[in-house]
């Protein structure tokens, strides 16, 4: 202790020393700061600089003419000389900084600690202006709109066609102008100018929109063949940017700029770059801020590389698959660098990218569905995507009816949408979750569970490669479709994407990436008319001559459960299949009485086996019922679905059905038969408070703070506190029944080991070392996939407690032969002494006292185990974390991990006081014995 205070104090003495000299640094550095010259200029009054005698000026050196670096390493360009000029002017030496990153230049210019001024082709804005001064504008620039000569493309009129391609920078003004300008035409984004002018020559693109300025430099001096067709009028102007705090500064580049204009030297240097004397017009700058990153230079991406063939890591460690590849091309275009992060939890990545922090995006396979588009932005889709269903090959389960009973298990990845449909339509059987699709496909073939249902692309290729004694026993449409998440913070970035993989679709490359890995090329999302050659819809072919409901069913409404509440807004899938001999023009449904629809928009598709084609049609409500009219009459024996959002069941519990009429096409008009039964509950009292949390303006501006609404959301406390209450029950009971049962394991394998045979210690290092040796994690997935595999195929919750008790017995027996060996030999000798057998000696001298003195790392090994049970969620256990990791998933909020540790805590903490009091007691009994 006398040694730990001296550190302690030497510790403190250094870090007052550090201090000090900290202060010291600082001082130095303002005194520094203002001995930097108040230089007196030609033009009257006094300002500051960062080095006496010059002007210092940051840019970006990267947008020629303006300014940029020649191939001597000269910094040259419009913007170069005329600042010399003003320099010269001033009495100032010019010094040009190292070429900057643009997105530091406004912060450089505003902190004034490394330059004076920054001047790159800056706009001036009202944005800016908030953090800047600006000198007066230096440049007037139009928009130009360029084409190769003797192209056809003589004014804007002829551009604005379907097929035409606009080459622009990406980010720009000029992107801005063509896109509202040229509606019809596709604008193609570049990094610079440089490419997109390339493109027009290279016949990718018919013209290119510009800055006027650069678009002249252009054309007159690297794309000869080129011609300006039109120059249109924008009105923005280019400043150069100076630090609030250095005013006089900013009147005296005015002023020596105003010198420079008077006589001449200002339109000679114009000339110079531009080929033509300054343009009265006013122009337009280009927004060169742009998306932001978390690297420059590079795209991050966050992904679980868990899904082959979208993203998976090969037997040679590196990143493989679909979405990689797509990804790698999205990057090319940008001009970024691709970089994925390590595998992440998928739960995880939702999270990461409306953070922002550590990714810029989240690709993996992500549903874009509605709940996920409250947290953060989509791409537009890069894949559409059905769920298919697979079991053992030859097993008795071969139909979703064989399915949907008690007792058989639903293998599905945490979170996903695979997960959803699972719980809506098979709501007998049970839903187990997993991290990633390997473990649940392992899951099945181990007979834990007895189908999995997965994404169809990832299921046909497991079933093709790795899982082939698995088969596919149903395809189902479900129109989902893939997108690549981006935070709602950077709009940009997603625009951008977007024009990436609008490139690569028409390119071409994008159908060879995915007929790389699917094997052909991916069918039109357009899909066919959902009428034939007569008017009506395409038929599928039913077999009965009347309608037919063949599904209804309704998504769990309740936040963090899987029932369907009463008097909560939810959303109905509702199908049937068209007799042969009818033609449907109006269906209308019908809720049960207490029952409303406060939604009256619905989506309507005729399904043919996997392709989805949707319907025109309208609907609105008539008093407590839904009315769909079809555009055109669904043709005889079409297989039909109807998706309606804000369908409201009574609020009492029950089993209720969805009833109505539908009409013919010849007017005749019948009843609806009845549906399949929608088990519905009473709302809760959680969703109650939450329901009333949703209406506070308190809560409202508690979300909107970025921290607290991702990690203490109070929605998500109410209903993750109530949700994990069964799963903290499940990890209570694992640790209450498997910690017994490891101490008397434990202490059978400390005797073994302390065995004077040596057969015995054998036995006893080996299990000791190899438990204790090993990953838990390693254990848990031999206990759950291998022993089921030699016919031993116990439940879940006792198999978890079996393989926790038996890695804490190996800690246990360690603890237990350290206490037994710490008792001194005297003790033995004396109870010999006292005519008491090995047994006597044990039980009644030595295993008491080695207790007494291990209950504090017992107590340890206790909480270890407690926590320890998170690991069983990796396998499917229903305990408090794969409760909480499921909430993240659905909700794409960090709050239910939160909730989970704070359950934690309640036992952890009091163990951990109770272990402080018990060495405190030991210590002083200890210290009353000597």
């Amino acid at each position: 202790m006398r040694t730990l205070y001296r550190f302690a104090q030497s510790a403190r003495r250094t870090s007052l020393a550090l201090c000090l000299a900290s202060l010291i640094a600082v001082a130095l550095a303002l005194t520094g700061c203002g001995a930097a010259s108040s230089s007196g200029s030609a033009h009257g009054g006094s300002y500051k600089l960062v080095e006496n005698g010059k002007l210092t000026v940051a840019s970006d050196l990267a947008t020629p003419p303006f300014e940029y670096v020649d191939d001597s390493g000269n910094d040259q360009g419009f913007t170069v000389e005329l600042m010399d000029m003003i320099a010269q002017e001033m009495g100032l030496e010019l010094n040009y900084l190292p070429a900057q990153k643009f997105d530091n230049i406004i912060p450089m210019a505003k902190q004034a600690v490394k330059t004076d001024v920054s001047a790159c082709n800056i706009t001036i804005n009202d944005a800016r202006k908030k953090e800047v001064d600006f000198t007066d504008p230096y440049m007037d620039s139009n928009q130009g709109v360029a084409v190769a000569k003797n192209s056809g493309y003589a004014d804007t009129d002829s551009l604005n066609a379907a097929g035409v391609k606009i080459a622009v920078q990406s980010g720009t003004t000029s992107e801005e102008w063509a896109q509202e300008n040229l509606p019809r035409a596709t604008t193609v984004n570049f990094d610079d100018w440089t490419a997109a002018f390339t493109a027009v020559m290279s016949g990718q693109c018919q013209a290119v929109v510009c800055d006027l300025p650069v678009e002249q430099w252009m054309v007159n001096s690297s794309f000869t063949d080129m011609e300006i067709i039109e120059e249109v009028p924008t009105g923005e102007q280019f400043g150069i940017a100076v630090s609030k705090d250095n005013p006089e500064l900013t009147a005296a580049i005015n002023a020596a700029l105003k010198q420079i204009r008077a006589d001449g030297r200002y339109d000679e240097l114009y000339e110079k770059y531009f080929g033509t004397k300054p343009s009265s017009s006013s122009s337009s700058a280009t927004d060169t801020e742009g998306y932001s990153l978390v690297e420059d230079g590079k795209l991050t991406v966050a992904s679980d590389l868990a899904t082959p063939p979208f993203e998976y890591v090969d037997d040679s460690g590196n990143d493989q698959g679909f979405t990689f590849e797509l990804m790698g091309k999205i990057a090319n275009k940008l001009g970024l660098e691709l970089n994925y992060l390590p595998a992440q939890k998928f739960d995880n990545i939702i999270p990461m990218v409306k953070q922002g922090v550590k990714t810029d995006v989240g690709a993996c396979n992500i549903t874009i569905n509605d709940a996920r588009k409250k947290e953060i932005d989509f791409t537009d889709p890069y894949m559409d995507s059905n769920q298919g269903i697979a079991t053992v090959t030859g097993s008795q389960y071969d139909s979703l009816d064989s399915l949907n009973v008690e007792g058989v298990k639903i293998a599905a990845q945490s979170g996903t949408t695979s997960e959803e449909w699972a719980t809506e339509n098979l709501p007998r059987a049970t839903v187990v979750t997993f991290d990633d699709w390997t473990a649940a496909f392992t899951a099945v073939m181990s007979d834990q569970c007895q189908a999995v249902i997965c994404d169809l692309p990832v299921e046909q290729w497991m079933v093709k490669s790795s899982f082939t004694n698995m088969t596919i026993i149903k395809e189902i449409p479900t129109g989902e479709q893939f997108g690549i998440a981006v935070s709602k913070d950077n709009p940009k970035l997603t625009a951008a994407i977007n024009q990436a993989l609008a490139e690569l679709k028409e390119s071409g490359e994008y159908d060879e990436l995915y007929e790389k890995f699917f094997g052909s090329t991916p069918s039109s999302s357009d899909g066919t008319s959902a009428t034939d050659a007569d008017g009506d819809a395409g038929a599928s072919g039913g077999s009965s001559s009347t309608l037919q409901v063949t599904k209804a069913t309704a998504r769990s409404n309740e936040d963090g459960g899987t029932n369907v509440l009463g008097g909560i807004a939810t959303r109905l899938t509702w199908e049937a299949t068209t007799g042969t001999e009818e033609s449907v023009s109006k269906v209308t449904l019908a809720l049960p009485e207490g029952g409303s629809f406060e939604d009256s928009s619905a989506t309507v598709t005729v399904l043919n086996g996997l392709d989805r084609t949707d319907v025109e049609a309208t609907a609105k409500v008539e008093k407590s019922k839904l009315v769909i009219s079809f555009a055109k009459p669904l043709a005889a024996g079409s297989n039909v679905r109807i998706e309606v959002e804000g369908v409201v069941f009574p609020s009492s519990a029950g089993a209720y059905t969805v009833d109505g009429t539908y009409e013919l096409a010849d007017g005749g008009k019948r009843d609806l038969p009845t549906s399949p039964t929608i088990a519905v509950t009473e709302s809760t009292v959680v969703q109650n408070i939450v329901r009333w949390l949703d209406d506070q303006a308190w809560v409202d501006a508690w979300n909107a703070n970025p921290f607290l609404g991702m990690f203490f959301k109070p929605q998500y406390v109410v209903t993750s506190i109530a949700s994990l209450f069964q799963g903290w029950g499940i990890a209570l009971l694992v640790t209450a029944i498997g910690f017994p049962l490891a101490i008397p394991v434990g202490l059978l394998f400390a005797f073994m080991k302390m065995s004077r045979r040596r057969y015995l210690r054998g036995i006893a290092i080996c299990y000791i070392n190899f438990l204790r040796g090993t990953p838990l994690f390693l254990q848990i997935y031999i206990a759950f996939f291998g022993l089921p595999m030699i016919g031993l195929n116990l439940p879940n919750l006792p198999l978890g407690v079996a393989v926790l008790a038996i890695n804490c017995s190996a800690y246990l027996a360690e603890i237990f032969r350290a206490g037994i060996e710490s008792i001194s030999k005297g003790q033995h000798e004396a109870a010999t002494a006292l005519g008491m057998n090995w047994f006597q000696t044990m039980g009644l001298i030595i295993i008491p006292q080695s207790i007494r003195r291990v209950i504090p790392t017992m107590t340890s090994e206790f909480v270890m185990l407690y926590k320890d049970t998170s690991l069983l969620s990796s396998v499917g256990v229903m305990e408090l974390m794969m409760f909480s990791k499921n909430l993240t998933a659905t909700t794409g909020n960090i709050t239910p991990y939160i909730c989970a540790a704070l359950y934690y805590l309640v036992v952890t903490i009091p163990l951990i006081h109770f272990v402080g009091k018990i060495e405190k007691k030991l210590a002083a009994g200890g210290s009353d014995a000597r």
